[in-house]
């Protein structure tokens, strides 16, 4: 398998394995809202060609209700977007991303929650995150993916 590298981040081999599998899509609503505690609205999983587009203006975001803010109670909190990759989003204005501030090779799965400017960790990796959504390799398929 390939390396696949943004911003000078590896993407995690399992999101790079779901991608080319076509496992990477938007569940359904009921899987997304069970994970990000958000009722979807408009989700997009980001593919290949659209995380470069969005992370090449994620690394230059300025906007500070981006950036959220440190929460020593309910970590993250904030998020750093010179070592984050966004990969989707859970509605408008509500990004999902890989943060690698703990762990270059496994990075968390965060996500900015719609009540203020907090990130919240939904997935301790990226494996987590495909197996809680029904996406991973072993239960893709029973009825979890919205169907084009």
């Amino acid at each position: 398998m390939r390396e696949i590298r943004i911003n000078g981040l590896v993407l995690p081999p399992a999101l790079v394995r779901a991608m080319e599998t076509h496992r990477w899509r938007r569940p359904t609503a009921l899987a997304l809202q069970r994970v990000f505690r958000e009722k979807p609205s408009g989700a997009v999983f980001l593919d290949l060609d659209a995380m470069l587009v969005r992370n090449s203006t994620w690394r230059a975001e300025t906007n500070p209700a981006y950036f959220g803010h440190a929460d020593d109670r309910s970590p993250p909190g904030d998020i750093d977007p010179l070592r984050s990759l966004v990969i989707g989003e859970v509605g408008t204005e509500l990004p999902f991303a890989l943060d690698y501030r703990g762990n270059d090779e496994a990075p968390s799965v965060v996500y900015l929650h719609s009540g203020g400017d907090r990130w919240i960790t939904v997935a301790r990796r990226v494996e987590d995150l495909l197996s809680r959504l029904g996406l991973d390799a072993s239960s893709f398929g029973r009825s979890q993916v919205t169907r084009p």
